[in-house]
């Protein structure tokens, strides 16, 4: 398959680390926050106002940015008020220098690079609308990037204030009380429990394929016109009741924690921040593996693995999946010594980022990601290629509106996962809690290879024939 030029390749590879980089709220949040507390009054010679600020990241840092320290912003404003540090005006004029900031990036680094992808000028209005109703720790979450931003302004802009009176402290008792209450009550990744078979598969599979549907939440999926993925689901094996992602359910942890069975804690990428590198063992550390996907497949996956890009801003969401399931094929029939091939399909994902998780356009999105994949499937059959090949059909998180992260709602922590292919159970449902870190061990299990050195999980034994 012809690869994108490689100005294009670089462009695109700098282009969504940038947006990473100013989207996601561990970073973001100064760029949000301190031009708005400098031009409102900050104290920026004043060590304490720095020290505020530093303060105040800590304790969000401490919390995640799970939204629920937010709730106190009335009270927080009265203390600092009462502090003598931060007067109605700039705090109404913190908030909205934030807010304007927060849309700007917004539509900078994510609605200009959707309207390129899907070729609608629309996409830029719909982002900023859903925006609205969104809960993430990104700028596409309105709610919640201005409330961080601007409490973190807020505490910039008080500084030596917050820390000389009662009102102050009792401002600082009360956030790191919040977070604290925050960390310790918001949504943990579920761990499965580390379970083997005693004896080796006696017939391990050739090759086994994972598609992975990004963004695909078991709602969705139950709702789309899906007939052959859902045919496959009621001929073979699926969970029932779907799997669980992990927290934070971002894309980068999550398939980090699909090739790892570790939990991001463990294999070190917490968010889809800087880049952050896994740093155990994977499935493409002990068997020959490819994987395809667009640009941020590349970042998430280690140096020496072969990874195969697709753009999705030159050719397009569904222009690019043809791209890639054009590789798989070709890299299937030229290189049998591969016994793990790995795709990421994120033209869902992308979707729902652009138009929104209930949106027709998101079901449209599925109904051909269904048809790539009956595609494909038919393809496997005619060229014999399924008599020793297990597919593995997942998706690594769901979306709330146009964005996920915190594991809130369902639609964000539940996804589908079919087992299909010769040797695989037929109509069987598997039962739960089902995680998808036992993707990892299922797939060592599959082909016959080591587990993984820190991957917890079960083998689901049960989608298979006499499992």
């Amino acid at each position: 398959m012809p690869m994108p030029p490689p100005d294009t390749h670089r462009i695109e590879d700098s282009a969504v680390r940038a947006m990473y980089l100013l989207t996601t709220l561990d970073t973001f949040v100064f760029f949000g926050a301190l031009p708005a507390a400098l031009a409102l009054g900050m104290q920026w010679r004043n060590p304490l106002s720095w020290a505020a600020l530093a303060s105040a990241y800590a304790l969000f840092k401490l919390c995640r940015f799970f939204p629920s320290p937010l709730l106190g912003l009335p009270l927080y404003f009265l203390l600092l008020r009462g502090a003598g540090g931060l007067s109605a005006h700039a705090s109404v004029a913190a908030l909205g220098l934030v807010c304007v900031i927060t849309l700007g990036i917004q539509q900078a680094t994510q609605a200009l690079p959707h309207m390129i992808a899907s070729r609608d000028p629309t996409v830029p209005l719909r982002m900023l609308f859903n925006s609205l109703w969104t809960i993430a720790p990104t700028t596409l979450s309105l709610p919640v990037s201005v409330g961080f931003g601007g409490l973190l302004a807020w505490a910039g802009i008080a500084g030596p204030a917050s820390f000389s009176s009662r009102q102050g402290w009792t401002f600082w008792v009360l956030l790191a009380a919040a977070a604290l209450y925050a960390r310790s009550h918001a949504p943990r990744t579920f761990i499965p429990a580390y379970q083997r078979p005693a004896a080796p598969l006696p017939r391990a599979y050739r090759r086994v394929v994972l598609l992975n549907i990004d963004g695909l939440s078991l709602a969705a999926y139950r709702r789309a016109a899906m007939p052959f993925v859902k045919g496959l689901a009621a001929r073979y094996a699926e969970v029932d009741g779907g799997a669980i992602t992990v927290c934070r359910a971002l894309t980068n942890p999550a398939f980090a924690s699909i090739l790892t069975g570790a939990p991001p804690p463990v294999h070190g990428v917490v968010d889809n921040n800087l880049g952050q590198p896994i740093r155990c063992e994977a499935l493409p550390d002990t068997v020959p593996a490819r994987l395809y996907g667009s640009m941020h497949v590349k970042h998430f996956s280690k140096p020496n693995w072969n990874v195969t890009v697709v753009s999705l801003v030159r050719d397009g969401a569904l222009g690019a999946e043809r791209k890639l399931f054009a590789a798989l094929r070709e890299d299937i029939r030229a290189l049998p010594d591969i016994r793990l091939f790995i795709a990421d399909i994120s033209t869902l994902d992308f979707t729902g980022h652009s138009y929104g998780h209930y949106s027709r356009r998101c079901l449209e999105a599925a109904s051909a990601v269904d048809s790539l994949i009956g595609g494909f499937w038919e393809w496997m059959e005619t060229e014999r290629f399924l008599r020793d090949t297990a597919v593995i059909i997942s998706s690594d998180h769901g979306l709330f509106v146009v964005e996920h992260s915190y594991l809130m709602s369902r639609t964000e922590t539940y996804v589908p996962l079919i087992f299909a292919g010769p040797g695989i159970a037929r109509g069987v449902r598997i039962g739960g809690p089902v995680s998808i870190m036992d993707i990892n061990p299922s797939v060592s299990y599959l082909l016959g290879a080591r587990y993984c050195a820190r991957s917890t999980g079960r083998v689901l034994t049960e989608a298979l024939e006499g499992g």
